[in-house]
C-alpha cells in the first residue's frame, strides 16, 4: 500500500513540473498586433506584415485582414524590424521594435503610396 501511495505521489509530482514547464514555455513570447493603414487613415487589406530579428536568425510574417488587422504570435522577446507592404503602396518599416516575455505589443503602421514616378493627384 505504502509502494502504491509512493508511485502515485511520484506520477503526481512529475504531472505537475510537466505542467508548469509547458506553462512557462507558452509565456517566454509575445503577441505584437495592429492595423495597416494608408495616409488617408483607411485600413489596407491584404498588406504582409513581416518581424525580423536578425541576431537571432527569426522572421515570422502575416497578411493583415480585411479590417486591416494583423497579428504576429509567439515572438521570442529581442529587438525587432517590422516591414509592411502591400500592392500600390511603399514599403514602411519600424526599426528597433522592442518585444518582452509576455507582452501584447501594439504597433500601428502606415503605409505611404507608391507613386512610382507617376503623379498622384495632379489634374
Amino acid at each position: 500500500m505504502k509502494t502504491k501511495l509512493m508511485k502515485l505521489t511520484a506520477v503526481m509530482c512529475v504531472v505537475s513540473l510537466m505542467s508548469i514547464a509547458a506553462m512557462a514555455q507558452g509565456s517566454a513570447s509575445a503577441n505584437l498586433s495592429g492595423v495597416v493603414k494608408d495616409p488617408k487613415n483607411a485600413v489596407v487589406a491584404n498588406s504582409t506584415v513581416t518581424a525580423t530579428n536578425a541576431d537571432k536568425g527569426i522572421e515570422r510574417s502575416t497578411s493583415s485582414t480585411a479590417e486591416g488587422a494583423y497579428q504576429i504570435s509567439n515572438l521570442p522577446p529581442g529587438i525587432y524590424s517590422v516591414t509592411a507592404t502591400a500592392p500600390g503602396f511603399g514599403k514602411s518599416t519600424a526599426k528597433n521594435v522592442a518585444v518582452t516575455v509576455g507582452q501584447a505589443a501594439t504597433m500601428n503602421i502606415q503605409l505611404p503610396l507608391n507613386c512610382n514616378g507617376n503623379r498622384h493627384g495632379a489634374g
